[in-house]
């Protein structure tokens, strides 16, 4: 089979002028965030860093070997949990609230994955849990550092202004 050079030559036009197109269209925002959802995006880093705060307090007890205290703070992450999912729902953007919601969703596969861990202690504290639990909280922890290290910057794709960067970085900053 012989291709003819008019075809080719067609066939890299349209290949040239895809490329011009998503050219075009990089580095501006695929749904731009208004004001607004900039602040529900504050809003959420508020409400999560309470929730990030109380994952801590797990991780320590269950390294501690804790399992009571564990348990409270799975039983106080939930309340928390729910109060931070209403603000990712309160998000009008679609897709800052898409990239939250994926992000809600690892957090809590990872808190999961604990809590089946604090209940494999409760039940049998002088076990050792199974090497599928321990792996299991391994790939969860791995999902959700992964996904709070692109977090930001995919929030920052739909921003359009310095101003809202600015306002991005303030919700994310730790207060003490």
């Amino acid at each position: 089979m012989s291709t003819s050079l008019p075809s080719i030559r067609r066939a890299l036009t349209v290949v040239l002028l895809l490329a011009a197109l998503v050219a075009a269209g990089c580095g501006k925002p695929t749904d731009p965030m208004s004001d607004a959802d900039v602040q529900s995006f504050a809003a959420f880093a508020n409400s999560y860093q309470v929730v990030a705060t109380e994952m801590l307090t797990l991780s320590k007890a269950v390294a501690d070997e804790k399992i009571p205290a564990a348990r409270t703070s799975l039983d106080t992450l939930t309340p928390e949990l729910k109060a931070t999912d209403r603000t990712v729902q309160a998000m009008h953007n679609r897709t800052v609230r898409l990239i939250l919601e994926d992000y809600m969703r690892i957090t809590r596969k990872a808190i999961g994955s604990v809590g089946k861990l604090v209940s494999a202690l409760e039940a049998n504290p002088d076990t050792v849990p199974s090497r599928d639990l321990l792996a299991e909280i391994e790939s969860t922890s791995a999902d959700l550092k992964e996904a709070d290290g692109n977090l930001v910057g995919r929030v920052l794709d739909q921003t359009v202004s310095k101003a809202q960067k600015r306002a991005i970085d303030r919700a994310i900053t730790l207060q003490n």
